[in-house]
């Protein structure tokens, strides 16, 4: 991604718009050789006697730090789904810091701005910025999810999500935790317990060391 923020400008300003759509589709072959190599590694990695083919309909990238990318991805892949999973921020921030994420991802991202309620909110408030600025430049481009309404009511939201993605409804959807696969994440535990509901407003038990947190925000504690 770095690159492309240098690469389309210039692209554009050497040889106008020809070499900026030659670009831009060189970038999207390259993007799509790279997901194609790590989803074949990694299914490779969960199940050592799968067998690798092209009947994959939809290809899902879930890093972290994407919503930087959000018109980028806009140009690379038009018709891609932009989706943004949002949950009530001390919630959010509250699970960052007690998982202590001051370490180096497998993606080698820096989590460091979780080990203290002023790197927490100034990060939170830098990403909510971002986002506001995309949804202003480019309305109606992100389909917005929010967390709690995903557990209060999978099986709607989980619909509009496939509907959106223009892929067909599988009631298999539902069982998703039974799912016999490998989970490297913090939340592999919960993945295998389903959803459930007790983690709304975990942060609320602890408000009282939290509330410091909660006054660093601001108003981008309630979303």
């Amino acid at each position: 991604m770095p690159q492309m923020q240098t690469g389309f400008p210039y692209a554009y300003k050497t040889a106008g718009l020809s070499a900026l759509v030659a670009y831009t589709k060189s970038v999207a072959d390259t993007v799509m050789e790279g997901m194609n190599e790590r989803w074949e590694s990694n299914l490779l990695k969960a199940d050592q006697g799968a067998e690798v083919t092209t009947a994959t309909k939809r290809l899902v990238d879930k890093q972290n730090i994407n919503f930087h990318f959000v018109p980028y991805i806009h140009l690379i892949f038009p018709n891609a789904l932009i989706l943004h999973m949002v949950r009530e921020p001390m919630d959010v921030l509250f699970s960052a810091y007690r998982l202590d994420l001051n370490n180096r991802d497998t993606e080698g991202n820096n989590h460091d701005v979780t080990s203290s309620f002023e790197g927490l909110a100034n990060s939170y408030g830098k990403y909510r910025d971002v986002m506001n600025y995309w949804d202003e430049a480019l309305p109606g481009r992100v389909m917005h999810v929010r967390y709690e309404d995903l557990v209060n009511d999978f099986e709607a939201v989980a619909k509009a999500v496939i509907k959106a993605a223009d892929l067909d409804w599988d009631p298999s959807i539902i069982d998703f935790h039974k799912k016999e696969r490998a989970i490297n994440t913090p939340s592999a535990n919960q993945v295998r317990q389903g959803l459930y509901t007790r983690s709304v407003q975990r942060w609320k038990k602890y408000e009282e060391f939290l509330n410091p947190l909660k006054i660093l925000l601001g108003n981008n504690a309630i979303y």
